[in-house]
């Protein structure tokens, strides 16, 4: 089974996760339950973001907080 079978909410906020822990994450099974997803100051950029709007694993989300991230106009583009 699934991990953490009741969780809807992840708060990453202030840990570098990266680009790498971002991936993790999309891939991980717990991503497709997630309602809520806090990535401030988790050391995401361009790639990362663009990553995150193409993949459909977060297809629940409702809240999402990148603040603090260096998203650069090509990330803002991404959400268009």
């Amino acid at each position: 089974g699934c991990p953490f079978p009741s969780l809807r909410s992840l708060q990453l906020q202030g840990n570098s996760i990266g680009a790498d822990g971002l991936r993790a994450l999309l891939t991980s099974p717990v991503a497709r339950r997630l309602q809520g997803l806090d990535l401030s100051d988790t050391a995401q950029g361009a790639v990362s973001i663009e990553a995150l709007c193409r993949s459909d694993a977060l297809g629940h989300l409702e809240v999402l907080d990148l603040d603090g991230n260096l998203l650069g106009a090509s990330a803002t583009a991404a959400f268009g």
